[in-house]
């Protein structure tokens, strides 16, 4: 289930890079195709969290339980994030957008409390998510 959230969210945030002139002011809209190249890479973020989630050498089931990403904890988040994800594949539009964004902070932040190397991996792209958050934020004042 969690390798499933990890990369839904991912093709959203690869979506959300291909709108990015509709979505993003121009400054703000070439730094976050630039770190979102970095982040999807051969070496980035995505790949690493992806491929340690799905290592039994790397994560104990005791750190998913401890971090609240096992069945009773888990289930909530990945029905919320699962939710969120249809609608926004349904309807489309910002609100919906914003709805998948934070689930998947939600998730990130439980992740970002495991061991070394995941813990990195999930902040950095939460951090990703939140300064795309500002910038729709920003971009919906105007």
């Amino acid at each position: 289930m969690l390798l499933e959230i990890i990369k839904k969210l991912a093709e959203v945030l690869n979506c959300m890079d291909d709108s990015r002139e509709l979505i993003f002011g121009h400054n703000l809209r070439i730094a976050l195709h630039a770190a979102w190249r970095e982040l999807d890479g051969r070496r980035g973020s995505i790949r690493t969290l992806c491929d340690r989630l799905e290592s039994p050498d790397y994560v104990q089931i005791d750190d998913l339980h401890n971090a609240g990403l096992t069945g009773k904890q888990l289930r909530p988040k990945h029905i919320g994030f699962l939710d969120s994800y249809r609608q926004l594949n349904k309807l489309g539009g910002i609100p919906r957008l914003k709805g998948v964004l934070r689930w998947g902070k939600t998730i990130l932040g439980s992740i970002a409390t495991m061991v070394p190397g995941i813990k990195e991996a999930a902040e950095i792209i939460k951090e990703y998510i939140e300064a795309a958050e500002i910038g729709i934020d920003k971009a919906e004042e105007n």
